[in-house]
C-alpha cells in the first residue's frame, strides 16, 4: 500500500501522509464488529471505504481538530448512525446566524493554530478542505517470479501543486484579488508535502519577471483613509493590516493568463495544432438551461455596448469532463492538468483524473480518460478571507482613480 499527501488545507494534517492519519481504537473496534456480524466477512476494498466513510470524510475525526463543535468529542456518535454526529450542547442551544457564526469562530481558531497563524492579521488562507481520498488499484509482475504484486495507491484528490494558481484563477474570475497562503510545517511530520514552500515559490514566479501577473496591494495617503470611510473600518492600522498578503492581479486578458498556467502545470489545449486530444464531451453538473443563459451572456458584445466587463471570464457551473487522446499508457487517476478550451469561461480550468480506459485494436489504440473539474469539490473558507477581499478591491479602485 503506498500512501500519498493529504491537501494543504486539511487542518492540522496539512503537511501529513494519509497513512498518519489518526483514528480511536474503540470507536473502529466498534465499526468493524458491527460490519462482521452484519456480513461475517470483509474485504481490503470495504475496509477501506469504511474508514473513508467514517473517519476520513468525519469533520468530527480527532486528527482535523474540531471535535469540540460536536458532542462526546472524538468519540460522540449518533446512536445507531455510527457515521453522524450531535452538536455540543454550546453550539445546539444556539439558533439561525448565531449558531452559524459560532462554528465558525470555532473553526477559525482551529485552523490558526493547525497553520501557525498568529494574531487578528494574519488569518488569510484559514481555509478548510476535507480531503477526498481515492484508491488506485494496480498489478505488477514480480521480477523473476510467476507472482504478481498488488499496489494499492492511496491519494487526496484534493492535494495538488497547483492550489495557487488555482486560487488565481479563481479570483481573476471573481474579484480580481487573490490572499496568500500561509502554512507553518509541524514539528511531526519531518518528510511532509512541503505545501507552503510549493505556494511560495510560486507566487515569486508569478510575481516576479518575466510573467508579473500578480502584485502586493500597495495603498497610502488619502486612499487609505477613504477606505476607512467607505467600509467603516475602525482606523487606518486596521485597513492596512487587513490588506496585508493581499494581491492585485495584473493580468488583464485571460489568454495571457493560460499562457502563463501552461508553463506551471500540465496543460492541453484543445484544438491546438499539436494537441493529441481527438475529442472532448463537457457537461456541466447543474442546470443545463440556466448554464445556457450564463454562457451566452458572455459572448464577445458589440463595440460599444454597455453593462458589460470583456476582460473577465464567465462563470458556469461545475462540469465533468471525457477527452479521448491518442493511445497513452501514463494516464493515471488522481493526476490532474489544466485543460484550455479557448472558451475564456470558468470551463478552461483544473481537472483531476477519476476514470481510464484503453481501445486497442487493429491499427488503433486509444485512450478514454474521464475528469472533474477541481471546482466541485467544497472548501470552507473563512469571513476574514472575504473580507481581505472586499478590502482589497476597495483599495484597486482608488488605485486606479489615482
Amino acid at each position: 500500500m503506498i500512501f500519498y499527501a493529504f491537501n494543504e488545507s486539511a487542518s492540522y494534517l496539512h503537511d501529513c501522509n494519509i497513512a498518519q492519519f489518526p483514528i480511536n481504537i474503540e470507536d473502529l473496534g466498534k465499526q468493524l464488529t458491527d460490519q462482521f456480524n452484519n456480513s461475517g466477512k470483509m474485504s481490503i476494498k470495504q475496509l477501506l471505504q469504511l474508514l473513508n466513510s467514517s473517519f476520513l470524510l468525519d469533520q468530527g475525526a480527532p486528527g482535523y481538530g474540531f471535535s469540540k463543535i460536536w458532542k462526546g468529542g472524538a468519540k460522540g456518535r449518533v446512536k445507531g448512525k455510527d457515521r453522524e454526529r450531535t452538536l455540543a450542547p454550546r453550539f445546539a442551544k444556539k439558533k439561525g446566524t448565531a449558531r452559524h457564526i459560532a462554528i465558525q469562530d470555532e473553526k477559525q481558531k482551529v485552523l490558526k493554530r493547525a497553520y501557525g497563524l498568529h494574531g487578528d492579521d494574519d488569518d488569510a488562507g484559514a481555509t478548510f478542505k476535507l480531503p477526498q481520498v481515492s484508491l488506485r488499484i494496480e498489478s505488477v509482475p514480480m521480477l523473476g517470479a510467476t507472482k504478481s504484486i498488488l499496489k494499492i495507491h492511496v491519494f487526496d484528490q484534493k492535494c495538488t501543486t497547483g492550489e495557487t494558481l488555482h486560487r488565481i484563477l479563481d479570483g481573476f474570475s471573481s474579484s480580481g484579488m487573490t490572499t496568500k497562503m500561509t502554512r507553518q510545517t509541524p514539528d511531526y511530520s519531518p518528510r511532509g508535502a512541503r505545501h507552503a514552500d510549493i505556494h511560495a515559490m510560486q507566487l515569486a514566479t508569478l510575481a516576479g519577471p518575466p510573467h508579473s501577473a500578480i502584485s502586493e496591494v500597495d495603498v497610502g495617503g488619502e486612499a487609505i483613509g477613504d477606505i476607512v470611510a467607505a467600509l467603516g473600518l475602525k482606523d487606518e492600522p486596521e485597513a492596512k493590516s487587513l490588506l496585508k498578503d493581499v494581491y492585485i492581479i495584473d493580468v488583464k486578458s485571460p489568454n495571457r493568463l493560460k499562457n502563463i498556467y501552461s508553463s506551471l502545470f500540465p496543460t492541453f489545449v484543445y484544438g491546438g495544432v499539436h494537441s493529441a486530444i481527438i475529442s472532448a464531451k463537457l457537461a456541466t453538473e447543474n442546470n443545463s438551461a440556466l448554464a445556457t443563459v450564463r454562457m451566452t451572456g458572455g459572448k464577445t458584445p458589440t463595440p460599444g455596448a454597455s453593462g458589460v466587463d470583456p476582460g473577465l471570464p464567465t462563470r458556469i457551473t461545475p462540469t465533468s469532463l471525457e477527452i479521448e487522446t491518442f493511445g497513452c499508457p501514463y494516464f493515471a487517476i488522481g493526476q490532474q492538468f489544466f485543460l484550455d478550451f479557448n472558451t475564456n469561461t470558468t470551463a478552461d480550468n483544473f481537472y483531476s483524473v477519476h476514470g481510464v480506459s484503453h481501445n486497442i485494436e487493429q491499427g488503433k489504440f486509444t485512450t478514454t480518460v474521464r475528469m472533474n473539474t477541481l471546482a466541485t469539490f467544497g472548501k470552507w473558507t473563512s469571513t476574514l478571507d472575504e473580507l481581505k477581499t472586499l478590502i482589497g478591491a476597495a483599495a484597486y479602485a482608488s488605485l486606479q482613480k489615482e
